[in-house]
Order: C-alpha cells, then structure tokens, then sequence
C-alpha cells in the first residue's frame, strides 16, 4: 500500500514551506485623524441638527425680534456662569489648565450687559430676576456641567469647544445677521460675540485644535484623557443646546 511520504521527517527531500509573512496592519481612519477631526466627525450629524432648529433658523434669515433674543440670551447665560465658574475652580487640573483662557474667552459679564442694554431698565432687580431664569432644559445643561466639575474636568472641555469655537466661528455670523434684523448698528446689545483680546479668530481656533490634539498624543496627560467619553460628551453638548434652543423658543414654552 502507499502512503503519502511525511514531508516533515528527518532526511525528507521535500522543501519546507517559508514562513508566513506577517499580516499588513493598515492604520484605521480614526487613528490617522487627530483628535480634534474625529470630534468635528463625530458630532457633525447633531451640528448640523442644531443649526437646524427653528430659533437658529430665523436668526440666520435674518427674523429674529427683540424678545426672541433676549429670550435667547437669558436662556444662555447661566450655561457660560457655570461653565466659566467651574472652569475657575478647576484652573489647576492638568487639562483644564491648558483651555483656561478667561480674559479671552469669557462670555458672563458681556452677555449680562447685552441682556441689560435689551431689557432697557434701570431696574436692577428686574436684570437679576432675568439673569436667575432658567428652564428646565436649562437646568439640566446646568446640573451636567456641575457634576463634571466635581467628578470629571477634563469633559468640561468639550462643553468649552461646542461653545466657545462656536461663537468664534458660526457665532460671528448669527452677530452680522441679528445686528441687521435688530438694527443695532452701533453695536450695543452684541457684546456677547465680540472677542476684543483675541486679534486673530482662525489662529486662534488653530491653536484651540492643536491642544485637542496634544491631548491623545501628550504621555503627561493620557491618563486623564478618555477619547470615547470626551467625544460622547461632546454630543452631549450639542445636545443640550439642542434642548436650550427649542426652549427658547415662545411656542416651545
């Protein structure tokens, strides 16, 4: 009987195979991205649902009113009072420390003047009574942005780049088309978009990117960087906007 010769007995003729080439690992899109464009991937869907609601829409054709803004306003402001309040306390925490930029970023003190200068009273108690509304989506956006300033500051930061590059960007055009719908040419009751200590706002965005980005590449700051729960908590922003939006909104109420 024949039996198949054994290719791997000791004085076999037959050749050995060479060893399998190890596998090709081709880097994922992800991680050929730096952070700061997988956040912009990540949270465009709700971006462009944001920039869909009914309160941005008028404003970017140009119909917002008078108590529309300062509905707006009001509905922002305890967001930036706690952001900014919790971004303070935190100024020390390794990553808050890099994005803590209070002289040029801070947006209470101008909103509260815009919101005095729409109220057109010299009545201060009926500023602070404005200033101390808050509705329920509010509240809730409030409530999250203190309980990661006790448990988690890193993720305030992805609160600040929702908000803060924002304005800096999309922001400076709501500014061309509320000061046309509102005729506010000389430029009172606009304070809120104004940057006066940043003399550049690309450059500026530029450098924001680039300490997202350091965050995922520094070894000092890896251990208190989580990608996947920054970028859910960026969603999270904009989903709370959301919330403050519709809010706004008189029909809403």
């Amino acid at each position: 009987m024949h039996y198949p010769q054994d290719s791997t007995r000791t004085g076999s003729s037959q050749k050995e195979a060479p060893p399998a080439a190890p596998p090709i690992v081709t880097p994922s899109q992800e991680q050929l991205l730096p952070f700061s464009a997988i956040i912009k991937e990540e949270t465009k869907t709700l971006h462009r649902e944001a920039e869909s609601c009914e309160l941005i829409k008028l404003i970017f054709s140009a119909r917002m009113t008078w108590p529309l803004y300062l509905n707006y306003l009001i509905a922002l402001y305890p967001v930036y009072l706690e952001l900014e309040t919790a971004m303070e306390k935190n100024k020390g925490h390794p990553v808050v420390q890099r994005f803590y930029f209070p002289k040029e970023l801070n947006r209470t003190q101008r909103m509260k003047d815009d919101i005095r200068f729409l109220l057109d009273s010299a009545d201060e108690s009926v500023l602070e009574e404005a200033l101390a509304t808050r509705t329920p989506a509010v509240e809730a956006y409030c409530a999250r942005i203190r309980t990661l300033s006790e448990t988690n500051p890193t993720l305030l930061i992805a609160h600040g780049y929702s908000r803060y590059l924002g304005d800096l960007s999309g922001g400076q055009m709501i500014k061309k088309r509320i000061a046309k719908s509102l005729e506010l040419d000389t430029g009172a009751g606009l304070a809120f978009y104004e940057f006066p200590d940043i003399a550049d706002h690309n450059s500026f965005k530029v450098e924001y990117r680039a300490l997202l980005d350091s965050l995922t590449v520094n070894e000092r700051l890896k251990p208190f960087v989580d990608k996947d729960a920054f970028v859910d908590e960026a969603k999270r922003s904009f989903v709370f906007n959301i919330g403050v939006f519709e809010e706004a909104m008189p029909s809403q109420k």
